[in-house]
């Protein structure tokens, strides 16, 4: 099944995360960390970081440091409250995995929470969408076998998103690949406003 994206505003294996959110990181069930390079020095300013390239286009580990140049303003914005509510814990998981996560007043209602993460050349990054892709509908089997069911496609396919973009109900996250950097929305868990979250943060890291 496929959407257009609508107009405005990371193998499989399921993570539990402090704050709740179960997620899916591709690379885990290879048995690897999703990347192998070092992070960087000294992370530059958030449009310097966001526009860092590691040789041949790639987006580089210092990138990830400003979470692409996403922050309070930008998550403010999109969730239609005040920048001085915005608190941010976002976090690295390792040097080229950063979890972005910013959250109102009203955390249960006000977050918007993703994944960046790098894979050493754009050919990697490929075969890492694929094979998570792959490993969905054996994923959302699983689900069903435990007795869990959603009227939800397991796969929705994003146009116009990244290189190429989806949103599976396994886990309600729109993942995006765009060159070798995999984003992965969480949160908000409406569909429109994770492409909205991932339309800002690609239009920051051009």
């Amino acid at each position: 099944m496929s959407t257009r994206r609508p107009s405005g505003p990371l193998s499989l294996t399921l993570l539990s995360l402090a704050s709740g959110l179960a997620w899916l990181v591709v690379a885990a069930a290879c048995g690897r960390a999703p990347g192998s390079e070092a992070k960087g020095g000294a992370a530059p300013g958030p449009a310097a970081a966001a526009r860092s390239a590691g040789g041949a286009g790639l987006v580089a580990a210092a990138a990830l440091a400003s979470c692409g140049g996403f922050g309070a303003a930008q998550a403010a914005e999109l969730l239609g409250v005040p920048a001085s509510d915005i608190s941010d814990r976002s976090s690295d998981l390792t040097p080229t995995l950063r979890m972005c996560t910013f959250s109102g007043r009203d955390a249960a209602s006000q977050m918007i929470s993703f994944s960046l993460s790098l894979e050493s050349s754009v050919d990697e990054a490929k075969r890492t969408y694929a094979q998570m892709k792959d490993n969905i509908p054996i994923a959302q089997h699983a689900q069903e076998s435990a007795g869990a069911h959603s009227d939800d496609s397991a796969l929705i396919e994003i146009g116009g998103l990244g290189d190429e973009a989806l949103w599976t109900n396994v886990n309600g996250a729109l993942t995006v690949r765009r060159g070798n950097l995999m984003i992965q929305v969480m949160a908000p868990r409406d569909r429109r406003k994770q492409i909205a979250v991932a339309d800002k943060l690609l239009t920051l890291m051009s």
